[in-house]
């Protein structure tokens, strides 16, 4: 739920209205088996799902059994209507466009070629839901609106519930008993499955960055499905606190819209300096905490927090949900206290032992902090005695602290990965801690080592992709076949995946076609095991990235 912080007065410039003229006429309630018409698809109401950012969330299936999802939002003003709104024009916006791009899936289970691309891309596919219709309707008196949001329905069920139950199978099996043996099968499955997340949802994000930023990513709003049947899927729902990223990276005087839709405060406030801080704040970065905490003005002065809360938002917050899936699906390990030097396991051990303490005690701060922040909420609370309570206690500083410690313990474990590799399954690691370390922050990041936008998620993708060569380099001391696939499965010649002219900064869409190119040669060489030509590529399209994140995407 959003947290308010105080907001500065503006005007509001009306949103492109994506349904149909609003209806006076009173349409039934959502309940199960009631047939409802939703634009122009006429749906019927399964059962519920649960509650969105600002309502409730139901399944149903259109007239040709397509499973759909409706989200009914009641709004108690012309903002709430906009935002609504909003939330729809962007998944009519992106749920087209940021399906899986089968760069990882499709090929992995068998499909090839146009077949394979059209059923990823399809209507009624992806990993973000797709709007199917919009429908407004005056809601018990004139102030009062329900607006319904029909969409494709993402199959699964929520990160932060799986992961609860494998961590209680995990207990229940004998995890619950420090052990001082390398968990080889445990750590190899938990490094694969939050690799296998930031891989699949990076092409996402590397989409959703060019318009907008979610603000919302956490382990309930991911979903998981097929796990069981041996390929585990991810998806990302729930795009009600998302914003306009033009709107929202604005100087603080621009308080309207212009012709744009994006989220708007009950102002009016479009920008950063006045919108309300969303989402989860067990995922929040050290600049939220600041702007819930210090108010705007505050980031403004330390340009690190600003710019991390600009555009840094759902970079942190995916990173910190990988690394709560890695964290959890381990068992419980018991580290020598002194490994000496040439203990390669000892020395990884310790290091993965120090990561899961230092994830424990952050877990353990921020939990009861999410649960204050949520009984003030709900029950209508005091949020300036809250706040003051928390400044008393240096929450902000205090998270900072935790997550320099976290970021501290990922760089080790990837260094170890790499340094002191026991064998191919450590070794491919290394490119997951790369990564978290490419999306995890603790507010002191200086902004010109940043990227951001779509080149940051493209740069992670290359980073977690690039441990693959380290595995090889591994397998083939060892007298493994890695090397030899590498290079019978094709001959890679490295250079860059961008052409550019020199004198000429890149459009907006050669950036993207750029990216999905790039993204799915890397995926065709995993899948193909050329571990050699995938590092090259992957490097290459890190450079070439890079040189590129000062260009204006919007």
């Amino acid at each position: 739920p959003p947290l308010d912080t105080p907001m500065r007065g503006g005007s509001m410039s009306p949103q492109r209205n994506m349904a149909k003229p609003p209806s006076n006429s009173p349409r039934p309630d959502l309940q199960e088996g009631v047939m409802v018409r939703i634009g122009d698809a006429l749906c019927r109401v399964q059962r519920p799902l649960g509650m969105g950012s600002f309502g409730a969330v139901w399944a149903a299936e259109d007239a040709a059994g397509a499973s759909l999802a409706i989200k009914e939002i009641v709004c108690n003003s012309q903002p709430d209507v906009l935002n609504a709104l909003f939330e729809g024009h962007l998944l009519r916006t992106l749920g087209g466009n940021a399906q899986d791009s089968s760069w990882l899936g499709s090929a992995r289970s068998g499909e090839r070629g146009a077949d394979a691309t059209a059923r990823s891309r399809g209507p009624r596919s992806g990993r973000i839901p797709a709007l199917v219709g919009c429908e407004t309707e005056h809601f018990l008196s004139p102030e009062r609106w329900r607006i319904r949001l029909a969409m494709t329905k993402i199959e699964g069920e929520p990160l932060d519930g799986f992961l609860a139950r494998y961590r209680e199978g995990l207990l229940a099996g004998g995890g619950a008993t420090a052990t001082s043996a390398w968990p080889h099968q445990e750590f190899r499955y938990a490094a694969f499955f939050a690799a296998e997340m930031l891989l699949q949802l990076a092409p996402v994000f590397a989409k959703i960055a060019a318009v907008a930023v979610h603000r919302d990513v956490n382990a309930h709003n991911i979903l998981i499905d097929g796990v069981h049947s041996g390929g585990a899927q991810f998806g990302l729902v729930d795009f009600g606190l998302a914003v306009d990223i033009t709107c929202w990276q604005r100087a603080e005087d621009s308080n309207s819209t212009g012709s744009r839709p994006s989220r708007v405060g009950q102002d009016g406030a479009c920008t950063w300096h006045h919108l309300d801080v969303g989402g989860d704040c067990r995922y929040w970065p050290v600049s939220a905490w600041a702007q819930f905490l210090l108010g705007w003005t505050e980031l403004d002065a330390h340009p690190p927090w600003r710019f991390e809360y600009q555009t840094q938002l759902d970079l942190h917050s995916l990173g910190l949900t990988a690394l709560q899936a890695f964290v959890d699906m381990l068992p419980i390990l018991y580290a020598p206290l002194e490994p000496t030097a040439d203990d390669d396991l000892g020395l990884l051990m310790a290091a993965l032992n120090t990561l899961q303490l230092q994830w424990e005690q952050y877990w353990n701060t921020v939990t009861p902090l999410h649960s204050a922040l949520m009984d003030t909420f709900h029950n209508g609370g005091d949020w300036d005695a809250l706040k003051t309570e928390f400044l008393s206690n240096n929450v902000h500083g205090t998270v900072a602290h935790l997550l320099k410690g976290l970021r501290a313990a990922i760089f080790d474990l990837e260094q170890l990965c790499r340094q002191r590799s026991p064998g191919p399954e450590v070794a491919e690691a290394a490119g997951l801690f790369e990564g978290l370390n490419f999306l995890v922050n603790d507010g002191s990041r200086p902004v010109e080592d940043a990227a951001h936008g779509p080149s940051r998620w493209t740069s992670m993708a290359c980073a977690v992709l690039g441990g693959t060569k380290a595995a090889a380099t591994v397998a083939e001391r060892a007298g493994g076949s890695a090397a030899s696939t590498a290079s019978t499965s094709g001959q890679v010649t490295p250079g860059p995946l961008i052409t550019r002219d020199g004198s000429a900064p890149m459009g907006k869409f050669q950036f993207e076609q750029s990216c999905d190119d790039s993204m799915s040669r890397l995926g065709n060489l995993r899948d193909r095991g050329n571990a050699a030509g995938l590092h090259a590529a992957g490097r290459a399209a890190q450079a070439n990235y890079a040189g590129i994140e000062s260009v204006n995407l919007a």
